[in-house]
């Protein structure tokens, strides 16, 4: 455990309560995998967690949460509760505290996230987890048709723990997912977008047999069933394997991109590149799922680019290209319509990449991707004599030169190349 995960426990401890790590960063933990949240539950009142912490953010009172802001990360400290009924099928109506760690358990969704571990490393274990990770299984928490009408997000949420670990779904466990289904309407657009976006993210070929054939996408919202039919389109391709389809989420994820967005949208693009009017099946299917504006006009970049003929684009168009759009979008726009291909070609085809290949060739020469990669600025263009919008102007001019061939991008060249324009009125 962390200094910080430890020293919080202790204080706890020291104060006469239980306390315990709980959910995901158990399970993590003990198969080895990077803990990304550490949540502790404990016998002691969100007033009592409050009054033993310095700095403390009441995140969830109603549901007995407060999280405590440690030097290094957030602590999220919940108090032992049983659940009331579900009346909207997502979040009890009534929260009552319990009395031991083993009830707090009981109450959630797979046994896989249903472990304790305290400071000392003693584990609690009442409903076999540690046996589920030792044969890869997910399985709910005593009657998985009680789990799933308590909270249909769970049903995602078994697809996304399957796809991300590669477990298989216990098969009691599944039936009741198929048969709850239709509860997936009373879920959020944003949450259904974040579970999908998970599965898109992780080894989604995994579980893509089971999204083919359960009605899971067209239940959370009916224009998803886009994806469904990207993925029944995909299965049934014998261009496309396993393997394949694994190699092509490891490329996407290993996309040295700081921004989310491109990986996020490329990963779900993946499955809908197949689907006839891609452009349309995207944009509807992101706008469904709520995701931001910038992932929507991610795609919609994507799908514009790719709806030319990108292995025929001249040295100048991919100059222009590259100035205009952000790189890593080309660069995904390239990716994905390589695997597009694969019904027209071979599966060695994608793995030589044709458009990935033209797109690396290009950027090692591309002299300039932005306006302030000219190696003057909007001050030199003004100490030389222009005024107003004829700054904007020649900067633009001169990035059109510098695309063109027709002017280096040094400082001296523009310099020179500015006064003319300006001579001329930035023309």
């Amino acid at each position: 455990m962390p200094e910080f995960v430890v020293k919080v426990l202790q204080r706890l401890l020291s104060s006469g309560f239980e306390a315990f790590l709980v959910g995901g960063c158990v399970r993590d933990g003990l198969l080895g995998r990077r803990v990304h949240d550490y949540d502790v539950a404990t016998n002691a009142t969100p007033e009592q967690v409050v009054s033993l912490f310095e700095s403390v953010l009441c995140t969830g009172l109603k549901h007995g949460t407060v999280t405590v802001l440690t030097t290094d990360s957030p602590v999220e400290i919940t108090t032992y509760r049983l659940d009331g009924t579900y009346t909207d099928g997502r979040h009890p109506d009534v929260v009552t505290f319990a009395n031991s760690v083993t009830d707090d358990l009981a109450r959630r969704d797979f046994t896989i996230n249903a472990m304790a571990v305290d400071v000392r490393g003693t584990l609690v274990d009442p409903f076999a987890g540690t046996a589920d990770l030792s044969t890869s299984t997910i399985r709910a928490v005593g009657l998985p048709s009680a789990r799933f009408r308590e909270d249909s997000l769970r049903i995602l949420r078994g697809l996304r723990l399957s796809a991300e670990l590669e477990f298989t779904i216990d098969e009691a466990t599944l039936t009741a997912m198929y048969e709850a289904s239709h509860r997936l309407k009373s879920v959020s657009s944003e949450r259904i977008g974040q579970e999908l976006a998970k599965i898109a993210n992780s080894n989604w070929w995994f579980v893509a047999g089971l999204l083919a054939s359960g009605n899971w996408l067209e239940d959370s919202r009916p224009t998803l069933v886009h994806m469904k039919q990207g993925i029944q389109h995909l299965l049934h391709r014998p261009d496309v394997s396993p393997s394949l389809a694994l190699a092509w989420y490891k490329t996407i994820d290993s996309l040295p991109v700081s921004d989310p967005n491109v990986r996020r949208v490329g990963c779900l693009a993946t499955i809908l590149a197949v689907v006839p009017n891609f452009t349309e099946s995207i944009i509807t299917s992101l706008t469904e799922m709520a995701w931001a504006k910038k992932q929507l006009k991610v795609a919609r970049t994507a799908a514009q680019l790719m709806q030319a003929e990108i292995e025929e684009w001249s040295e100048a168009r991919w100059r222009q290209v590259l100035f205009e759009y952000e790189s890593t979008t080309v660069e995904l726009a390239c990716r994905i319509y390589d695997w597009m291909q694969l019904g027209s070609t071979t599966a060695s085809r994608y793995q030589n990449r044709t458009c990935l290949n033209l797109f690396k060739q290009y950027c090692a020469t591309q002299p300039l991707f932005k306006l302030s990669d000219l190696h003057i600025n909007g001050s030199d263009i003004l100490q030389l004599g222009a005024k107003g919008p004829l700054i904007g102007s020649v900067q633009r001019q001169l990035a059109q030169d510098v695309l063109a061939g027709s002017v280096r991008n040094s400082r001296q060249a523009l310099l020179n190349r500015t006064r003319e324009l300006i001579e001329g009125d930035g023309r």
